[in-house]
């Protein structure tokens, strides 16, 4: 069993959770990206996101790897957390 959200904005979802991502190019060095989210149990309708994709095209630049912490956001958001109870 996954995350009960979707992305590190906490935008929670349900076991009825479609993505449909478009990636078009618009040039030699650009990609529109679009998703189109649709969740039936949890959204009134469904709902897209859209943006530009760039290419670094520096003649250094150089991509790196990206390390995946385990349960960062809660190491670094969990005091922002709306706390119930005591």
């Amino acid at each position: 069993m996954g995350f009960p959200y979707f992305h590190s904005a906490g935008s929670f979802h349900s076991d009825a959770l479609h993505v449909t991502e478009r990636y078009t190019a618009t040039g030699p060095d650009h990609l529109m990206y679009e998703a189109t989210i649709e969740d039936a149990k949890t959204f009134s309708r469904p709902w897209k996101i859209r943006m530009p994709l760039y290419r670094h095209i520096e003649p250094r630049a150089e991509l790196v790897e990206f390390r995946c912490v385990e349960f960062v956001e809660e190491l670094m958001y969990g005091h922002l957390r709306k706390r119930t109870g005591n």
